[in-house]
């Protein structure tokens, strides 16, 4: 018998549940914005800049260029982090950046390197993703 109790307040907690759209847990999905592997990201320094960045989920930290960062008066050292790559290890200062991605605000430390080589100025690391599915497709 209250086995056949239990059983019956399971379901109608779960049926009340169900029915109050309030009370639905949303799936990890369905509160993340979905990236592609580059996006445009409008960077909130001395002045605005919008520039291309690449998503790298393999990134521990975001980086920028350094000049970029020098333009934008991103020029504040917070600290220092060890980069770790198929170059070996070196050191590089972060500092504080200010950026929308995909129209959401977000502030992060970012590393400082020279990029000019690469396509992208700035990439945006797995610290700053959060809220957000990257879509290797795109």
């Amino acid at each position: 018998m209250n086995l056949l109790i239990s059983f019956f307040l399971i379901a109608l907690g779960t049926y009340w549940t169900l029915t109050q759209p309030e009370l639905r847990l949303q799936t990890p999905c369905e509160e993340k914005t979905i990236v592609k592997a580059a996006e445009p990201v409008i960077l909130l320094g001395k002045s605005k800049a919008q520039v291309h960045a690449r998503i790298d989920t393999g990134a521990t930290y975001s980086s920028m260029d350094k000049e970029l960062a020098k333009k934008l008066g991103f020029n504040q050292v917070i600290g220092e982090v060890e980069i770790r790559n198929a170059h070996g290890v070196t050191y590089r200062p972060l500092v504080k950046v200010s950026f929308l991605l995909k129209g959401k605000s977000h502030q992060d430390a970012f590393s400082l390197a020279d990029r000019t080589q690469l396509q992208h100025p700035v990439l945006i690391g797995r610290s700053s993703l959060k809220g957000y599915l990257v879509d290797p497709q795109e």
